[in-house]
C-alpha cells in the first residue's frame, strides 16, 4: 500500500492478506456412554476469527435424509476456541435402537463449515426389565423406523393390550395403550405418528418403574433446560425460573422415590 502526493512517497507498507478459513470441530475423547444410556461427548472447535454456531447432527444410515441436530451452546460471542465436555441423553429419541452416524458441525460468521468425522453407532437406548414395557418399546422404534408401520404397529400393540392386559398394574396406563392404538388406527394427520411415539415412550416408562420413571424423564429434561441456559449465557430471570422448574422436579422424583420404597 502506498501513498503518492505529487512524485513524493508518503508512506508505503508491506500487507499481508490472511484468508478466512473454515473452523475446525472434532472429538478429544472417543464418545462415553454411561449405564443410562447418555453419551458424553468431549470437543474441541476452533475458527481463526470466531465461532458462529456448533452442535450434534445425527443421520440415520437406514433412511436416506434423515437427520437431526442437537445444539452445543457457545458460552460467548466469537470464541475462538471451544473444549467442552457435553452430555445427551438421547435414551427418548425416537431413533434409540437405530443406526446412526454422529458427527460435531460448527460455522463461522461467514457460514464456512467445518465437520468432524462421522462415527457410525447404534444411538443408545435404555435397556427396560418389564417385559411389556420391552414390547411396547420394541414397536414404538419400529414405528419410528417408518412411519408407513402404523397399520402393522397397531396390531401388534392392540395384542399386546389383550394378551398382556393382567401384567399392566394401572387402568391409567392401559388407557394411554389403547389411545395410543386408536390414534394409530384412526387419526391420519401429520402430527400423529410423532405424538402416538412420545406418548408410547410414557408408557413403557410408567410400565417400568410407575411414576418414577416419569419423575425421572421430567428431572433430565429440567437438568438439560438449565445446563443449556448456563451455556448459553441466558437472562438472571430465565436462569431463576429454570432452577425453580429443577427443584420441583427434584422434589417431585425424591417423592416417587420414597413412594415407590414404601411399596
Amino acid at each position: 500500500l502506498v501513498v503518492i502526493q505529487g512524485r513524493k512517497n508518503l508512506g508505503r507498507w508491506q500487507i499481508q492478506v490472511v484468508a478466512d478459513t473454515p473452523p475446525t470441530i472434532g472429538y478429544t475423547e472417543p464418545i462415553a456412554v454411561d449405564e443410562g444410556g447418555a453419551m458424553g461427548i468431549q470437543y474441541l472447535a476452533e475458527d481463526d476469527y470466531g465461532l458462529d454456531r456448533t452442535w450434534l447432527r445425527v443421520r440415520r444410515l437406514d433412511a436416506a435424509g434423515a437427520e437431526a441436530t442437537f445444539d452445543l451452546p457457545l458460552a460467548g460471542v466469537n470464541l475462538r476456541s471451544v473444549e467442552e465436555i457435553r452430555e445427551f441423553d438421547l435414551t427418548p429419541h425416537p431413533w434409540a435402537g437405530l443406526p446412526v452416524a454422529i458427527s460435531l458441525v460448527a460455522t463461522d460468521a461467514l457460514g464456512q463449515i467445518g465437520a468432524s468425522e462421522e462415527i457410525e453407532m447404534l444411538l443408545p437406548q435404555r435397556e427396560f426389565q418389564n417385559p411389556v414395557a420391552r414390547a411396547v418399546i420394541e414397536q414404538r422404534r419400529d414405528l419410528a423406523a417408518d412411519p408407513e408401520n402404523r397399520d402393522r404397529v397397531a396390531f401388534a400393540l392392540d395384542a399386546i393390550a389383550d394378551a398382556r392386559a393382567e401384567e399392566i398394574p394401572d387402568t391409567g396406563i392401559y388407557l394411554s395403550l389403547r389411545s395410543s392404538i386408536g390414534r394409530l388406527k384412526f387419526d391420519q394427520s401429520a402430527p400423529a405418528i410423532a405424538e402416538v411415539i412420545d406418548q408410547l415412550w410414557d408408557t413403557a416408562l410408567a410400565l417400568e418403574n410407575g411414576d418414577l420413571g416419569l419423575a425421572e424423564r421430567d428431572l433430565r429434561r429440567a437438568q438439560q433446560a438449565l445446563q443449556d441456559a448456563l451455556e448459553r449465557g441466558a437472562a438472571d430471570e430465565e436462569i431463576e425460573r429454570l432452577m425453580d422448574e429443577l427443584q420441583e422436579a427434584v422434589d417431585e422424583y425424591l417423592q416417587a422415590l420414597a413412594e415407590q420404597g414404601l411399596q
